[in-house]
């Protein structure tokens, strides 16, 4: 009974029961014992995932995350998504890697609002080849060791407009690839450091708006060939200008708002003709150099420097510092030749010694005229050769044939093969025109886009950016490769014009296989649409009064008559002026579109179907005619071009065609501005008709500026002529009809010595409504 006993006390100690209830309750605790370890088993498990999983994520990651946590603010979240459980950070905001690899090739972080510092982990990005910070709130120094082993493939460095501080790093050096570089307006001091010089394939360096000081480094203008803009503005920059600034090829120099001294070298005369340069708010003196580069500047690009004279300032030089005009005359009328002082020691007469001194001037004098002639030679040899189609005026580029050779013209042999070049060109790089552009490339990519038309030129897109700017995107060819010089001599000329009645072309974009001019988008599109083409989903729906048409016409002619100006002696010519190239901004403005984008689209290896052009043929000369095959901002494009004159029994007059002057049709005519007027004429022409530049009448086709000619010297009523929408405006306003009319008339005569000049034309149709004598140009 004892053991009995003990037994039982046992067992119930132990949880166990006798009998059947007994046992299931003994089976139930072990299973409850079971699932409970199982649990604690998987809880382990998911542990040691997450571990394993955050020491998955690789060392570029792990560098990144280095960065975010050096950031002090980031009110957008833009970082939210750097976890440190990813395997990779390819995915993140702002992170882009390299083709089938987890390697980080860019970070681009623009206009986000961070606030924090650059760290040094960022140097650990073995492949990193853009660095794009611009546009926040990042303080402190630029960590040296920032340029550590992704040094070497860094092509883009853009941090501009932070708040970034302390000297640039020598270590600079390192970034041999390096051809972008931006950090201007943050509060970088101390010198520029020399070691800059060995990135030899910059095309861009903009340190302005800075607390830089000291001389300006010698040896840049030497090594850096390939800089197309230099920027060292607004900062404390003393010294003189080198002169090896002479061997660059900037199209932009700005050494303004700094404390430069002493005389503008005259080598900067050797920089490319359409450069723009600017010297104003220095210390520097002397006469201006006027070869070159330096003659085409504005007063504005020497101003408020007190000590300098001589044009184009109204300041004129004494005559002891008039500027020496030329190496024929760099003795001076009372410095006899060193052969000269010779013969007179050795006691010649005075008539030998003439003879000798004429003998050695007039030998300078050959050389001198020798030596132009072989530098325009070359330039000439230099220049991309266009050969065109016969019969149909198509052209097509002759760099298949002539690009991979190398020929030896004139005094100079001249490398026709772009190979050198393009490894100099950063592909896939956006060129702002304007300070005002604050988007990027990533932005602009990334923008929602859509199609606005296309035409001959391409197709032309509306892209909406990330705070609502909305721009015109049009793209061109897909060639061209070997033609990047020369089209980017173009932009940067046509970027140059500015005026409110022209549409601005802000930037652009060039690489290989695409090439992109992005100008402002116009919202109201053509004026050919609003005469032409109105729907009730168009932004202009309904017909124009007249005080519409003038104020359109005298905005066009405004915007016109200043690209004639604006030129000086290269007396620039638009060549495709027609309604469907007039924009209508909001506020119903003519803007003026396409400057020069046929010879730009020419570069690009597109096609153009144009009247042959002169070989050689540039916006800035008045070569032969080129033509445009315009989609105004990509709405409403006209048809094919062709040439004008009568049309053959089964053609039809061509719209384009109907712009064209007479003198059009001569073989190898040049373009002058005289072709703009009648051009314009026939647009006037249109606002007053609403009629379309090619009629098409019951016994005959004519051109629009034949038709009303005609019925002006039938003296029909003026009702025959007016566009019918106008009519019940015509018994308060035919005046300024006719006025108008005239205007026109004028413009479309036959003869291009008896049309007036643009600007003439635009001040009389500014006088509308006074009784104006219109006086025909001589």
């Amino acid at each position: 009974m004892e053991d009995s006993s003990s037994s039982s006390s046992w067992r119930r100690d132990r949880g166990v029961s006798d009998g059947p209830a007994g046992v299931q309750k003994q089976v139930r605790h072990q299973r409850r014992a079971r699932i409970g370890s199982g649990c604690w088993g998987l809880l382990l498990a998911l542990l040691v995932t997450m571990i394993c999983g955050a020491s998955g994520l690789n060392s570029e990651g792990l560098a990144l995350l280095a960065f975010k946590r050096a950031v002090l603010d980031d009110p957008r979240q833009t970082l939210s998504d750097w976890n440190q459980g990813d395997a990779t950070p390819c995915n993140w905001t702002g992170i882009s890697c390299g083709a089938g690899s987890q390697s980080v090739e860019q970070i681009s972080l623009p206009r986000k609002r961070l606030l924090g510092r650059i760290v040094d982990d960022l140097g650990n990005l073995t492949n990193l080849r853009r660095l794009n910070l611009h546009d926040n709130a990042f303080f402190g120094s630029l960590p040296a060791d920032l340029f550590g082993s992704s040094a070497p493939l860094l092509k883009t460095l853009f941090l501009h407009n932070n708040n970034l501080s302390g000297p640039l790093p020598a270590s600079i050096d390192r970034l041999v690839a390096l051809q972008h570089l931006d950090i201007s307006n943050n509060g970088f001091v101390g010198d520029i450091p020399p070691q800059i010089a060995a990135c030899t394939r910059l095309l861009t360096l903009l340190l302005g708006g800075n607390d830089l000081s000291g001389p300006i480094p010698e040896g840049l203008g030497s090594a850096l060939t390939s800089l197309r803009s230099l920027d060292f503005s607004s900062n404390r920059l003393s010294g003189t200008i080198p002169p090896d600034f002479g061997n660059l090829t900037v199209l932009q120099l700005n050494l303004s708002s700094n404390q430069l001294q002493g005389a503008i070298p005259a080598s900067l005369g050797n920089l490319p003709d359409s450069a723009s340069l600017d010297f104003s708010s220095n210390n520097l003196s002397g006469p201006i150099p006027r070869d070159g580069a330096l003659a085409n500047q504005s007063p504005s690009a020497f101003s408020n420097n007190p000590g300098l004279c001589g044009a184009p300032l109204a300041t004129a030089c004494a005559p002891s510092e008039a500027p020496s005009p030329g190496a024929a005359s760099a003795l001076g009328p009372s410095s006899p030749s060193p052969a000269a002082v010779t013969m007179r020691k050795a006691g010649l007469s005075t008539k030998a010694l003439i003879a000798i001194v004429v003998g050695d001037s007039v030998g300078i004098l050959v050389i001198v005229i020798v030596f132009v002639y072989c530098l325009r030679r070359r330039s000439n040899c230099q220049k991309p050769k266009k050969r065109y189609e016969n019969g149909n005026g198509n052209n097509s580029s002759d760099n298949s044939a002539s690009n991979s050779q190398s020929w030896g013209l004139g005094c100079f042999p001249v490398s026709k093969d772009g190979s050198e070049a393009s490894e100099k060109i950063e592909q896939g790089e956006l060129t702002r025109l304007d300070s005002d552009v604050k988007f990027d490339l990533e932005e602009l990519l990334r923008a929602s886009a859509y199609v606005l038309g296309k035409s001959g030129v391409g197709i032309v897109y509306k892209a909406l950016l990330e705070e609502g700017v909305a721009v015109a995107v049009r793209r061109l060819g897909e060639g061209g490769a070997n033609s990047f010089k020369e089209f980017e001599h173009e932009v940067q000329l046509v970027g140059k014009i500015r005026h409110p009645n022209i549409v601005s072309l802000r930037a652009y974009y060039w690489a290989v296989d695409e090439k992109l001019l992005i100008y402002d988008f116009i919202p109201n599109g053509s004026l050919a649409q609003a005469l032409h083409a109105r729907t009730p989903d168009s932004p202009v729906s309904t017909p124009l009064n007249w005080a519409e048409r003038l104020k359109i016409a005298q905005g066009a002619a405004r915007g016109l008559a200043y690209i004639h100006a604006c030129g000086g002696k290269h007396k620039l010519v638009h060549r495709d002026i027609k309604s469907s190239n007039i924009l209508l901004d909001v506020d119903m403005e003519a803007r003026i579109s396409d400057l020069g984008l046929a010879r730009l689209q020419n570069l690009a290896g597109g096609s153009v179907i144009a009247p042959k052009p002169a070989e050689g043929e540039s916006l800035s000369t008045s070569s032969a005619p080129s033509s445009i095959q315009g989609l105004s901002g990509g709405l409403g494009g006209s048809g094919g071009v062709g040439r004008r004159g009568p049309p053959a029994s089964d053609q039809r007059i061509s719209p384009s065609a109907s712009y064209y002057p007479p003198e059009a049709s001569e073989a190898k005519k040049k373009a002058t501005q005289k072709w703009d007027v009648y051009s314009f004429g026939v647009v006037l022409l249109e606002i007053l008709t609403g009629r379309s530049p090619a009629m098409h009448l019951a016994s005959a086709e004519m051109d629009l500026a034949t038709w009303v000619r005609e019925t002006v010297e039938e003296r029909k009523p003026i009702s025959e002529v007016l566009d019918i929408h106008l009519c019940a405006e015509i018994s308060k306003l035919e005046s300024e009809f006719m006025e108008a009319l005239q205007i026109a008339l004028l413009c479309t005569e036959p003869s291009p010595e008896q049309r007036p000049t643009m600007g003439l034309a635009s001040h009389s149709l500014e006088q509308i409504g006074r009784k104006l004598e219109i006086c025909v140009s001589e």
